[in-house]
């Protein structure tokens, strides 16, 4: 231990000056992380961030005190941000941003996959220490951060899981549990590793075939079956969604206010169309496209639904996919079961509205 080592006073100094500092520190590296990925938003689960408590800083301090001289200096993970991938392979694809956008210690930075020999198993997750780069501590609200070092941790969801699994039971190295667990614990991070390897490869297939639905679509070959890939991508290239928003405020559904938020809900639209295409027996993507072309029909019935919203003093916009969807359950009412129910997306007052426009 060092001999002007004061744990007291360095807790003081901690609480009151260095974690303010870093909390605010991680918040704002949290929101440039997820700035600069956002173009691969869709790979990533999410995103945390930290700054190390007292706590665990003078824990930390106890343990290795005989590193640090200068310990609110030398610690290097004070400030915290962690991303987390859906698949492993995308974890190459936002260290490369990062390596871009900070200055990385390479000396304290590591893999842990590179870590384990070839026949072990284990954590895998990349550490980087990272600092901003001088062009960015020029900014007027950057300045405070310059020459402060955080780490960024950034692993698939599996190794997620396995790292907070693995962590309960307390075992600093691989050589600490006895045997049986030892063993039992390389078995299941040897699974895991096997199942992000499927994962990837289940969304290598996904993209192939969806491709070929959208090479297909393009072509006119519309003889497809009717699943989620096939009908997404016959939305995208064939089905113009403004038109059918402007059937809907036609209608009398209201305008969405923001298109950026009506996006995010066009994967549950799209999951809600396809299971009322199904239980209304349409089985290919050309029936559907007959289907659409009749539904200039069905405007009388859309009207009829807007006025029994506004009735119970409620408020419906005019999401395409949604208008799709009451427009394919009005022309197929005679074909869907009695029972048939669209989902907890929509409220009682919507189902209740739908269902006594199609049983008239």
């Amino acid at each position: 231990m060092l001999p002007d080592f004061d744990p007291q006073e360095l807790e003081r100094q901690y609480r009151e000056t260095y974690y303010p500092l870093y909390e605010d520190f991680a918040l704002r590296l949290h929101n440039l992380v997820q700035d600069l990925t956002k173009p691969l938003s869709e790979l990533i689960d999410k995103f945390e961030y930290r700054a190390k408590t007292a706590e665990s800083f003078l824990g930390k301090l106890e343990r290795k005190s005989e590193k640090y001289q200068h310990p609110f200096q030398e610690i290097t993970d004070l400030a915290g941000v962690r991303v987390i991938t859906f698949y492993q392979d995308s974890v190459s694809q936002i260290v490369k941003i990062i390596r871009r956008e900070f200055v990385v210690d390479e000396t304290r930075s590591l893999d842990k996959f590179d870590d384990l020999g070839a026949e072990e198993f284990g954590y895998q997750s990349v550490h980087l220490i990272v600092s901003l780069p001088e062009s960015r501590t020029q900014l007027e609200e950057w300045k405070r951060f310059a020459g402060l070092q955080a780490e960024i941790q950034i692993r698939s969801i599996l190794q997620h899981a396995w790292a907070n699994m693995s962590h309960k039971f307390d075992y600093k190295a691989v050589n600490q549990p006895p045997r049986e667990l030892r063993r039992r614990l390389f078995r299941l991070s040897a699974l895991l590793e096997l199942a992000d390897e499927e994962f990837k490869t289940l969304l290598d297939q996904t993209r192939e075939i969806s491709q070929g639905y959208r090479h297909d679509v393009r072509r006119g070959q519309l003889n497809l079956p009717l699943n989620l890939d096939s009908l997404r991508e016959f939305i995208r290239e064939h089905v113009n969604l403004k038109q059918w928003e402007q059937f809907g405020i036609e209608a009398g559904l209201k305008p969405f206010p923001s298109s950026e938020v009506a996006r995010k809900y066009f994967a549950t639209g799209l999951e809600i169309l396809l299971v009322t295409l199904q239980a209304a027996k349409i089985s290919t993507i050309a029936e559907f496209e007959r289907l659409l072309s009749q539904f200039d029909n069905q405007k009388i019935q859309l009207q009829k639904f807007v006025s029994l919203i506004k009735e119970q003093g409620e408020t419906v916009h005019s999401l395409p996919l949604d208008v799709l969807i009451l427009l394919v359950s009005f022309s197929k009412a005679d074909v869907l079961p009695a029972d048939f129910h669209w989902g907890g997306k929509y409220k009682p007052f919507f189902i209740n509205a739908l269902r006594d426009v199609c049983q008239r």
